[in-house]
């Protein structure tokens, strides 16, 4: 796949800012350890709840939902909602009440202050880092091989190498791009703790926005009703949205004697969607 001139000058463009932001934000988060892990304690939580939103996707995580369309369909659109309904509802509504009155900065240390000193509570504290670690690494490596994958497609390695100093096999191209782009956001975060990660999101969530109603429009506009309704089970549709079916409208499936309703097209119009992203996805 090509790119042309203004999406890499987009691309740029974010990388750049990103960077500054880390810059901009670097004396304000290194005046103490709450500035620095916690934003002084003053983010507003418009852009705490923009930052989680921008947070829950990610580019391994957007194939993975493209998948999970081909495989289950229309269903597949419920899948995510199981992490934000345990994690952010019962976690971060209820648990970070505590951990707010308890003046801590980690889980870690809200152990030491909720269960005290002894033993039990220690192995607590020691179990709770570990995890800690092992889902750092792991969410590191997700969005690692994500990235890295993603972006061979975009940046062909036969275009890039032109401008790279060394030689790299083939089957390690993925990983140079993983570490590439990982190293950019180790930097930021680096520079700026926890206020260049919101900010650094909220900027992630308005682009994310943007494009977002953007491909909405050309994937709905490009996808036929024809296309819609023979890549779908005609039988299985009229099954489920019988009930909540209005007025007949001709059947857009040739050979095919199920009638079809006006108000089915607003019910599978999310599934066009993903239809449309994911035939332009596989034909890269």
């Amino acid at each position: 796949m090509k790119l042309h001139v203004v999406d890499i000058l987009i691309i740029c463009a974010y990388l750049i800012v990103i960077v500054l932001i880390g810059l901009f934000l670097k004396k304000k988060a290194a005046k103490n350890m709450d500035s620095y892990f916690l934003g002084g304690k003053s983010l507003p939580f418009y852009m705490l709840g923009l930052s989680n939103a921008s947070g829950m996707f990610d580019i391994t995580g957007t194939m993975l939902m493209v998948y999970w369309a081909f495989a289950y369909g229309f269903k597949s659109l419920w899948i995510p909602w199981l992490w934000p309904v345990f994690n952010q509802i019962f976690l971060m509504v209820y648990l970070s009440v505590w951990l707010r009155r308890s003046n801590v900065l980690t889980g870690a240390e809200w152990i030491k202050t909720r269960f005290g000193h002894g033993k039990g509570a220690t192995l607590s504290h020691t179990i709770v880092i570990v995890f800690a670690l092992l889902s750092v690494l792991g969410f590191l490596s997700y969005g690692f091989i994500g990235i890295g994958k993603f972006m061979e497609i975009f940046f062909p390695w036969e275009v890039v190498s032109q401008y790279v100093p060394f030689d790299i096999p083939l089957q390690y191209v993925p990983h140079f791009y993983g570490i590439f782009f990982t190293a950019i956001a180790t930097f930021y975060v680096m520079l700026g703790g926890m206020l260049s990660i919101v900010w650094t999101d909220v900027v992630q969530f308005m682009i994310m926005t943007v494009a977002g109603i953007i491909i909405a429009v050309i994937g709905i506009s490009s996808a036929s009703l024809y296309f819609i309704f023979s890549f779908l089970a005609p039988t299985t549709i009229i099954l489920l949205l019988t009930p909540i079916c209005g007025e007949a409208i001709p059947n857009p499936v040739p050979n095919s004697n199920v009638v079809f309703k006006s108000s089915m097209i607003s019910e599978i119009s999310p599934f066009m969607f993903f239809i449309s992203i994911s035939s332009h996805f596989f034909e890269v």
